[in-house]
């Protein structure tokens, strides 16, 4: 994720890691669902990955 590493530039970077982080803990404290990926994309791309037995 480059908001973690900082590399859009000095003000890019920590808005898309603060906005992540919002969307994130939003999703996970609130305990309602969520389309977490949906969500997260406005800060890059999004990777899912589900344990195998998690249907």
């Amino acid at each position: 994720m480059p908001g973690l590493i900082g590399s859009p530039g000095r003000a890019e970077g920590p808005r898309i890691t603060a906005g992540a982080t919002r969307s994130f803990l939003d999703a996970t404290l609130r305990g309602t669902a969520v389309d977490l990926p949906a969500a997260l994309s406005p800060y890059g791309e999004v990777t899912v990955h589900r344990p195998k037995d998690a249907d």
